[in-house]
């Protein structure tokens, strides 16, 4: 009895506080707040009991017992308001089951989350035995065991009272907390202290939850996005969890505190009064409203996502159903994994069984394809895998079997015992992370998305991982992406990566497009040797030269100081003697940064004096660039088939590069023989013959056309001319009676022949060249049955003859060439040919050829020396054509004349062809 009117006293005076200080007007925002809330409680209530497939899965069910719960707190706290606010007097045995149940209610809440942590955490660790362990009917069960031990304690206290005198007393308000608090039983303090432990094992219990779930999940990359869905869950549930505890560890602290003395009445009745109003109610108002926030989310989430996230999902659901439902129709009707589960339909005796009944069925690639798109799902699901890829902090959950099946990189890593082998993370540096994600879709899908971004580091992440298809598809995507703008720096990173044909093709197209290319910055950064390969190569596609000398001072004048000593070394490439003579004297020659270029004016000289002499004056930079039209063509005058037989008209032209021959006009007076030809500047002059031995002939070859010039003096055949400083000379031969010693020189400015000094020994038949600014007649035939081996020299500043080093053979028909200051020697029906320096005055012998020939026609072009047809040791003449290339030794067959010919005259002339032209 002393209690109860204890009780009742303090009862009184709390009431008192709250009107003195007029803390009644908590409890308006408070009704408000609990009116909303059991207007949404409910509607969320009803889903989930109404819907089938959700009132069947433990989550929900625990959902809706914490619903439950707050919705049970909520009504009794709402109840006792009004019965204040209308000043009704509670018996005080009622108001204390009242207290009892509020606090089992909250008890149950706090419990109930508790295991929704639990649950949340078992699924996600076991996802396998999930529905073993928490099946609905036993989650049946533990909700009742949940309401049963969150009454306990509050009714065990209510029956524990033993001063109940009078029960029935009037108490003049019923408010719980304060109900609660008053209670003064020897063993309260102990019960108080096993609520705050119940809490604190609950509040543990949680957290260990969570750290568990985060490490688990953390190498999934669900945590990375700022807004992710696991995020928005953890902040739901730890706001909720934070506001259903802080109340029960306030009222504890509260309790505490106002037994000790440490706090007035007044100052308990306001944390009193916030405690009820503001922590107790938060979380039974936020619960439903956050719980809808998340479902928002979630479906505003997938409706944003691909088809793939949604089938990813569906697949797992449909896979763990799919395991699930299997073991439990296999459990529910009592059959086990026994060998009589596995019966046969129906029997067939295998006698009876013709071969064409055996269908041998292929579903085709669509199989393969369903079963990487379903691998695929499962990555987006991160469902079954295995190892996380760790790029640039950025992790990629995959399939060991996947990645080790379609790249050799990661089968060697996974099945080799390598520390990689047994991680679950694995970190790759070097790479990007976009390119991974777009290599990794490749691997799962066979589908990429190659662009302009991110080419060079998709292409650099598949030849890392050693996925072949994907590389070639990234070069072939570059290939197709050239324009003189990037083509240099596809070329250079094609070559970082040993790309042999796109880099071929990245050359070939900067050499067609070198005018735009030059004009761009990535040009200018070019290295020497990049720059000299480029003007060095006669596939270089430039209208004329005048282009090439211009990118050449532009990118010299880049960075002049530290380019201006590479100066010589690119001009050696261009092609100045082809230059335009008004071009090369008012812009070469007036630049200033050549003319403070000594080491350049050899250079020049060569251009100076091909401008007067013409293709007498030969070197790599006299051979025209085909894009110019301009090409070094064979010319073949004349000839005849075979001893004794007709004279030839044709004059035809040889293209060496494309192997075509030309009609050009024929040689006029084709029935005489045994004349000499030579090339003048870009013309050929035929000279003398056994017929009409003193005619002379020029062909001009930008007319195509056949010009008689002045006559010889002496006439003559069997003899030989050649082109020393811009002149021709006519020399030896054989006039019918005897063999010359006369030479005579034509100016072609005067149209004149006039005498020379004569050779020291009259011969017929020899090989003439021109080299190092002397004329030299090697060998010939001073009568008809000998051969000579002297070599005489005209030096024409002196006007005289010299004898030099003679031919280790002595021979006649023989034919020379002159080819980087030296002169080679063949035919006289010998297999060698033999190489001669002016300089140092020697003979060597530098290779043979194939068969012994003599009265053939020798020349240079491109290069190179080309030996066409002549007469064997049969007598009768070859179709052959021999190629010799000085630079490595080797001479080989490169193709056969249209007909076979000897006695023929061949010469180099630079000839247009507007199908190579290209402005």
């Amino acid at each position: 009895m002393a209690s109860s009117v204890m009780i009742t006293n303090l009862t009184q005076e709390w009431v008192e506080s709250l009107q003195r200080w007029h803390l009644e007007f908590f409890f308006i925002p408070t009704a408000f707040i609990t009116i909303a809330t059991l207007l949404a409680n409910p509607v969320l209530l009803t889903c989930i009991f109404l819907t089938r497939a959700l009132r069947q899965e433990t989550r929900y069910l625990l959902v809706a017992n914490t619903l439950a719960a707050d919705v049970l707190f909520l009504i009794l706290n709402l109840v006792t308001l009004l019965c204040n606010a209308v000043r009704v007097q509670f018996p005080w045995i009622v108001c204390e089951v009242v207290t009892a149940v509020t606090v089992t209610a909250y008890c149950c809440a706090i419990l109930t989350i508790t295991l929704m942590v639990v649950d949340t955490y078992v699924a996600v660790r076991w996802p396998l035995h999930y529905h073993d362990l928490l099946p609905p009917p036993r989650t049946h069960c533990i909700l009742v065991g949940v309401w049963m031990l969150a009454a306990a304690c509050p009714f065990i206290l209510v029956v524990m009272i033993e001063e109940r005198e009078n029960p029935h007393v009037k108490l003049p308000v019923c408010l719980v907390l304060v109900n609660l608090g008053l209670l003064q039983l020897e063993n309260m303090m102990r019960v108080h202290i096993y609520f705050l432990i119940a809490a604190l094992i609950c509040a543990i219990l949680i957290l260990y939850c969570y750290i568990r779930l985060y490490m688990v999940t953390r190498t999934q990359g669900i945590w990375q996005s700022r807004f992710s869905r696991a995020r928005v869950t953890l902040l739901a549930h730890g706001v909720l969890l934070l506001l259903y505890f802080a109340p029960g560890f306030v009222f504890t602290l509260e309790l505490f505190l106002f037994q000790r003395k440490d706090i007035s009445q007044d100052a308990r009745v306001w944390i009193s009064t916030v405690n009820m109003c503001v922590f107790m109610l938060l979380p039974r108002a936020f619960a439903p409203y956050l719980y809808g926030l998340r479902g928002t989310l979630r479906r505003e989430t997938s409706a944003q996502g691909d088809l793939k996230a949604e089938r990813g999902s569906s697949v797992k659901v449909a896979a763990m159903v799919l395991i699930l439902g299997r073991r439990i129709i296999r459990e529910d009707s009592g059959i086990r994994d026994s060998p009589a589960v596995k019966r046969k339909v129906f029997e067939v005796d295998p006698k009876t069984l013709a071969s064409q009944e055996v269908l041998d069925f292929c579903s085709g690639s669509s199989h393969s394809e369903g079963i990487l798109q379903v691998f695929n799902e499962f990555r987006d699901c991160r469902l079954f895998t295995d190892v996380v890829i760790s790029v640039q902090g950025r992790e990629f959950p995959c399939h060991r079997a996947v990645l080790s099946a379609c790249s050799s990189y990661f089968r060697a890593m996974f099945c080799n015992d390598h520390r990689e082998s047994r991680e679950m993370l694995v970190e790759i540096n070097g790479i990007l992370a976009e390119a991974m994600d777009s290599f990794l879709t490749y691997v799962y899908t066979g589908r990429a998305k190659i662009t302009t971004e991110n080419v060079q580091f998709l292409f650099e992440t598949s030849s890392l991982f050693q996925i072949y298809t994907l590389r070639d598809a990234c070069a072939k995507f570059l290939e197709d992406q050239l324009d003189p703008c990037n083509c240099l720096g596809i070329q250079r990173f094609a070559d970082a990566h040993s790309l042999k044909q796109l880099a071929s093709r990245c050359r070939s197209y900067a050499l067609a497009n070198f005018s735009e290319v030059a004009q761009h910055e990535e040009f200018l950064d070019l290295h020497k040797e990049e720059l000299e390969e480029y003007i060095n190569s006669d596939e270089l596609s430039v209208g004329k030269e005048e282009v090439v000398f211009e990118a050449v001072l532009r990118w010299v004048y880049h960075s002049v100081e530290l380019r201006r000593p590479m100066l010589k070394a690119l001009l050696h490439h261009v092609r100045l003697p082809l230059l335009h003579p008004n071009y090369f004297v008012q812009t070469v020659e007036g630049d200033q940064l050549i003319q403070n270029a000594p080491e350049c004016y050899q250079l020049l000289h060569e251009a100076r004096r091909y401008h007067v002499l013409g293709n007498e004056m030969m070197s790599p930079r006299t051979r025209p660039r085909r894009s110019t039209g301009y090409s070094e063509v064979i010319v073949v005058v004349g000839g005849c088939e075979r001893v004794g037989g007709f004279n030839l008209p044709y004059t035809e032209c040889y293209d060496p590069v494309t192997g075509e021959w030309k009609s050009l006009a024929k040689l006029p007076e084709f029935t005489k023989s045994e004349y000499a030809v030579c090339a003048l500047r870009n013309d050929i002059v035929v000279s003398g013959g056994r017929i009409n031995s003193r005619d002379v002939w020029m062909y001009n070859s930008q007319l195509n056309l056949w010009i008689r010039v002045a006559s010889l003096n002496k006439g003559r055949w069997r003899h030989k001319m050649g082109v020393l400083l811009g002149k021709v000379y006519a020399v030896g031969g054989y006039d019918g009676q005897s063999r010359l010693s006369s030479v005579e020189c034509y100016d072609s400015f005067s149209n004149r022949w006039t005498e020379v000094a004569p050779m020291k020994e009259a011969v017929s038949s020899p090989a003439v060249a021109s080299c190092a600014g002397k004329l030299f007649v090697i060998g010939g035939g001073p009568d008809d049955e000998t051969c000579s081996d002297k070599v005489q020299c005209y030096d024409p500043e002196t006007n005289t003859w010299l004898l030099r080093a003679n031919i280790p053979i002595a021979k006649r028909c023989i034919t020379a060439v002159s080819l980087n200051n030296l002169i080679y020697v063949c035919g006289g029906l010998t297999k060698s040919i033999f190489c001669y320096d002016p300089m140092e005055d020697y003979w060597i012998h530098v290779v043979h050829t194939f068969n012994k020939q003599e009265s053939c026609g020798m020349s240079v072009c491109n290069g190179k020396i080309f030996i066409l047809g002549g007469r064997g040791e049969s007598g009768e003449a070859t179709d052959t054509i021999l190629c010799y290339d000085p630079a490595t030794g080797i001479i080989t067959g490169v193709a056969a004349m249209p007909r076979p010919i000897s006695y023929h005259g061949c010469v180099t002339i630079h000839r247009y062809n507007d199908k190579y032209h290209r402005p």
